[in-house]
C-alpha cells in the first residue's frame, strides 16, 4: 500500500514519468497483512525510527541553508545534495536488525530472506531503537517501499533499486528553471568535473612527475541552462558481488553471475541477461531482450570493453582479481604513530579472519596514565587497548551484548616510564593445534595480554569480528565515537607519550 502511495506521489511531483509502472514485490518479501501482531510493531518502530533520522537531517541540512542566507554567501553557494549512496538496505533481512553488526558479522551482507534477531529480543528492545546503544536497520519490507518504483538493493548492480539515488541542485542565480526535473542521466562520477568546470579548475595531467589516470565523469553544468538538453554522459557500467549492468543510451542491459562463471575479455555470454529500455520504462518493469537480441549484444560487448579499461577483469563472484589489495590488508608488519587522525577501516590494518598482534610502546607519566593507547570500532563491533586508573585493559567485542565483550586487565597500575605492551591473536583456523570450535559464521579466537614480556591474562571470543568493525574507524592516542565500554567516554585522550603501535599480519588460512 506504501508504495502505491509513494509512486502515485512520485508522479504528481514529476519525479518520475507518469506511464511509470510499479515492479512487483519481491517473493521473499512478507506481505504486511500475513505479520503477526508483534512482528508489525516491530516493523512499526523501526520505520518511526528512520523516520525520525531523516527528519532530524533535513532539519540540520535546513540550518546550514539559513546560515548561507545569514552570513550572505547563499547566492554564491552551489548545493549538490545527494539522497543515499546507492538503494536502500536488506541487511536487515525480514524482520529488522537491532545491531546492524550483528548482522553482517553473523550471516553477512545477503542475508535478506531471513528474521535474523529473535522477536522477543526485538520486542524487549523496542523502547531502545534509534538510541545511542542500538544501530538498527530497518526489515526488507521497508526498503523495498522506500525503493519505490523499482526492484533491487543495495550492492545489487544489475536494478536502479541498488543504483538509483535522489539529486538535487541549487545555485541561485545561476540556473533556469530551477523547479523543473532534470532528466539526464548522470552517474555519481559526474560530480567532481561539474565542480571543476564552474570552478575554472583544470586537472593536472602529471603530478610530481607521475602521469595522472584520465577523470571519468562529464559536468552537468550544461544542464543548468538548459533543463530539457540531451545527456551528454551516454555510458555506465556497473559491478558489484556479482552483478552487472551496462547502460547506453537510454538502454540497460542487467546480468547476476552463476556459480564457478569467470567474465574475461573473451568471455561468451550465455546466461540469463535482462534488457531494459528505460527511456520508456523508467522502473525497469519490462524485459524486452527477446525482442532486441542485437541490442543486448552491443551491451554485453561494451561491458567487456568498460570493465577492461576499469581494471575490474577477471570477474568471479565479484572478487576484483585485477585490482591490487590496500596495503593494509596484505601480511606483514606495520607501523602506526600516534596523532589526531582518525583512519578508515581501508586504510588501517585488517586484522579480520587470521591471527595478528599489536605491540605497543608509551611512557607513562608521573602520577599514573590513563587513555586509548590504539582502538577500532566501537560498542557494536569492536576492539581497544587502553589505561583505564593506570591498569592496563584490552577490550574485544562482537555485539552490543554485555555476554559478547571480551575483557584482559592487568592486575596491577603501571609505573611511571617506558612500558612494552602485547596482546596476541590466534585465529582458530591457525592455531598450531588445529582449528577451535565454529560457531554459525564465525571462528574462534584465543587472545594473550602481555606487559613487559610477562603474560598477565589470556581468554577466548567463541565468534570474532569476521566482516566489520564498527564503521567510526581506528586512532592511535585517542577514542572515536561510541566508547566500547562504560568506564569511559570519548575521546579518551591517552595522557602520557606513545612511542608507537606495531602490528603483525599472519597470512590467512
Amino acid at each position: 500500500v506504501e508504495r502505491e502511495r509513494i509512486l502515485d506521489e512520485q508522479k504528481r511531483l514529476g519525479v518520475v514519468p507518469a506511464e511509470t509502472r510499479l515492479t512487483p514485490r519481491p517473493a521473499t518479501v512478507p506481505a504486511w497483512d500475513s505479520l503477526s501482531a508483534g512482528e508489525r510493531q516491530i516493523a512499526a518502530r523501526f520505520m518511526e525510527v528512520y523516520a525520525a533520522a531523516l527528519s532530524y537531517v533535513d532539519f540540520q541540512v535546513g540550518r546550514i541553508v539559513e546560515e548561507l542566507r545569514a552570513s550572505g554567501q547563499y547566492d554564491n553557494t552551489l548545493i549538490i545534495y545527494l539522497q543515499g549512496d546507492n538503494g536502500t538496505s536488506p541487511e536487515g533481512g525480514v524482520g529488522g536488525a537491532f545491531n546492524y553488526y550483528d548482522v553482517i558479522n553473523s550471516w553477512g551482507l545477503n542475508a535478506d530472506e531471513a528474521f535474523l534477531e529473535p522477536r522477543d529480543r526485538l520486542l524487549a528492545n523496542l523502547d531502545r531503537l534509534g538510541g545511542p546503544e542500538s544501530a538498527p536497520a530497518i526489515p526488507t519490507g521497508w526498503s523495498t517501499a522506500l525503493n519505490t518504483p523499482f526492484s533491487g538493493w543495495k550492492s545489487d548492480a544489475a536494478h536502479l533499486g541498488g543504483q538509483r539515488a535522489g539529486m538535487v541542485m541549487a545555485w541561485p542565480g545561476r540556473m533556469e528553471d530551477t523547479e523543473a526535473v532534470r532528466e539526464q542521466f548522470h552517474y555519481v562520477t559526474d560530480i567532481a568535473p561539474t565542480l571543476y568546470e564552474l570552478a575554472g579548475v583544470k586537472p593536472p595531467e602529471d603530478v610530481d612527475g607521475i602521469p595522472q589516470q584520465t577523470i571519468d565523469g562529464v559536468s552537468m553544468a550544461y544542464t543548468f541552462k538548459a533543463p530539457s538538453a540531451p545527456s551528454r554522459r551516454t555510458r555506465q557500467y556497473f559491478e558489484n558481488r556479482a552483478s552487472m549492468a551496462m547502460y547506453r543510451d537510454g538502454w540497460w542491459a542487467s546480468y547476476r553471475m552463476s556459480p564457478g562463471e569467470v567474465i574475461d575479455e573473451e568471455h561468451d555470454f550465455s546466461g540469463d541477461w535482462q534488457l531494459y529500455h528505460l527511456a520508456e520504462d523508467f522502473s525497469q518493469s519490462r524485459d524486452v531482450a527477446a525482442s532486441h537480441p542485437g541490442r543486448l549484444k552491443e551491451l554485453q560487448s561494451l561491458f567487456l570493453e568498460e570493465a577492461a579499461r576499469n581494471q575490474v577483469l577477471p570477474i568471479r563472484l565479484g572478487v576484483r582479481e585485477g585490482v591490487k589489495k590496500p596495503g593494509m590488508e596484505s601480511p606483514g608488519h606495520y607501523v602506526l604513530y600516534p596523532g589526531t587522525e582518525r583512519y578508515s577501516d581501508w586504510g588501517f590494518p585488517n586484522v579480520r579472519r587470521r591471527s595478528w598482534s599489536l605491540t605497543a610502546r608509551f611512557h607513562v607519566p608521573d602520577g599514573g596514565g590513563s587513555g586509548m593507547i590504539v582502538n577500532q570500532g566501537g560498542r557494536f563491533a569492536g576492539w581497544g587497548l587502553m589505561l583505564v586508573d593506570g591498569i592496563p585493559e584490552f577490550v574485544y567485542r562482537n555485539g552490543d551484548a554485555d555476554t559478547d565483550l571480551l575483557a584482559l586487565r592487568a592486575d596491577a597500575v603501571l609505573d611511571e616510564g617506558h612500558h612494552v605492551v602485547r596482546v596476541s591473536v590466534a585465529d582458530s583456523a591457525s592455531r598450531e593445534d588445529g582449528p577451535g570450535p565454529v560457531v554459525g559464521r564465525a571462528r574462534s579466537a584465543d587472545f594473550t595480554l602481555e606487559i613487559d614480556e610477562v603474560v598477565v591474562a589470556r581468554g577466548r571470543v567463541d565468534k570474532a569480528v569476521g566482516n566489520a568493525f564498527m564503521y567510526q574507524g581506528a586512532a592511535i592516542g585517542h577514542s572515536t565515537g561510541s566508547a566500547l565500554t562504560g568506564a569511559y567516554s570519548g575521546p579518551f585522550a591517552f595522557n602520557g607519550t606513545i612511542e608507537r603501535v606495531e602490528f603483525v599480519l599472519a597470512p590467512r588460512p
